[in-house]
């Protein structure tokens, strides 16, 4: 895996440019932020891969530019599961 991390960014650019070829080929009629919303997706799945990775093997982590942004969506993504289900009213 770590002899990898350097090709992170490439392997997203190329991810989210074919999400979102394929995406206009298929879906013709399918409005721009649908494309985008479909490469965007597919472009953090490497940025994502090497953050599960990164729960087992830290020193992972240092290794790899610009995961400033995923790890912040990952630590809102968990503060706000947890506030909601902290503030949800039992049925």
């Amino acid at each position: 895996m770590t002899a990898l991390i350097p090709h992170i960014g490439i392997a997203s650019v190329c991810l989210a440019a074919l999400a979102f070829l394929l995406g206009a080929i298929i879906e013709r009629g399918a409005q721009l932020q649908t494309h985008l919303q479909r490469a965007v997706a597919a472009g953090a799945l490497p940025s994502g891969l090497v953050l599960v990775y990164g729960a087992i093997d830290p020193t992972v982590l240092v290794q790899v530019p610009g995961l400033n942004i995923p790890i912040l969506c990952g630590g809102l993504s968990l503060l706000y599961m947890s506030l909601k289900a902290a503030t949800q009213k039992s049925s």
